[in-house]
């Protein structure tokens, strides 16, 4: 597909010559007094022109696609270009400017850089969260267990995308679909294991598929059932995977997570790792809360840290 640049000075190959009537020129097209049948043909051609830019500059995005028409109309002030052929373009930056970019409308900020809203702590766990230079920055306690930040709505199918950068001494995790136990969670637990879970992995525990963020060489990015039954969902660490090194040690690492129905997948910085389908976990967990984990640490250890930004979601 070719951009309209209009910086040419005849930028007329976008539109075949021989759709036009023979000896008419752009330049005089609205100055030659045509008669209605080349109107026509002027307004087929504008209307093609139109959509051309339309699909190739949307994608910019807003104020990128009006400083751009507003260059293209100062630029061709400056050459002479007839009013007409002027007031379409400005008229279509304007268009432009009013209509976001392609797949942007349904994008939603979890994370205003400033507080925590629209977050809140899980019942278990001792760990610290708060706001630092832009990033939700969660650090260990000494003896804590896992401790979650949660986000207080709920998703079931989504796409989500985030930043994080880990300490290389801790392990942490993007719980997905997740929840604190409550009592009917408890008692099937009972059911099935003959034991009721108490205290950190009872009532209140924050539990479901867990996207596992560690430093490289490791398995950050499969999928691992947080309090549950199952230990790793994703096959390959279970059954001696390689470990993989697409995480950037001590900086931030962008993560990417589609579930929907039972297949999940993730992505770290552009590169695809997880791909699972998991009936069994989404019987019990299709739709649940986004947590951010900081995993706890032994006495005398720590304390470690782990940072989230650029946290963004859109439901599918």
């Amino acid at each position: 597909m070719q951009v309209f640049h209009g910086d040419s000075e005849d930028s007329d190959h976008l539109i075949p010559r021989h759709s036009l009537p023979a000896s008419r020129s752009f330049q005089g097209d609205f100055q030659n007094g045509p008669d209605s049948v080349f109107r026509e043909a002027m307004i087929s051609r504008w209307k093609t022109r139109l959509a051309i830019f339309v699909e190739t500059r949307m994608g910019y995005g807003a104020a990128d696609s009006l400083t751009y028409a507003v260059r293209e109309f100062l630029t061709n002030s400056r050459r002479g270009v007839s009013v007409m052929r002027r007031v379409l373009f400005l008229m279509l930056a304007v268009l432009v400017a009013a209509v976001p970019a392609q797949g942007d409308e349904k994008w939603v900020s979890l994370f205003d850089g400033k507080t925590l809203n629209g977050w809140k702590k899980a019942a278990h766990g001792k760990a610290t969260y708060e706001v630092v230079d832009g990033a939700i920055h969660g650090v260990t306690v000494e003896g804590s267990p896992n401790s979650f930040l949660m986000s207080e709505q709920e998703y079931g199918d989504f796409e989500l995308e985030f930043e994080v950068r880990v300490h290389d001494q801790l392990n942490s995790g993007c719980q997905i679909r997740s929840r604190e136990k409550n009592e009917a969670d408890v008692q099937a637990e009972a059911k099935r294991t003959g034991t009721k879970p108490q205290g950190d992995g009872g009532l209140g525990r924050f539990h479901g598929p867990q996207v596992e963020i560690e430093k490289a060489p490791g398995f950050a990015g499969y999928i691992y059932g947080e309090s549950t039954q199952y230990g790793w969902l994703s096959p390959e660490p279970k059954s001696g995977g390689k470990p993989h090194s697409l995480m950037k040690n001590g900086d931030w690492n962008k993560f990417r997570i589609v579930a929907k129905g039972p297949h999940i997948e993730t992505y770290i910085n552009g590169t695809k790792v997880g791909d699972l389908n998991h009936s069994e976990i989404y019987e019990t967990h299709a739709k649940g809360h986004i947590g951010l984990q900081v995993h706890g640490i032994a006495a005398g250890t720590g304390p470690f840290d782990v940072s989230w930004r650029s946290i963004r979601i859109r439901e599918l």
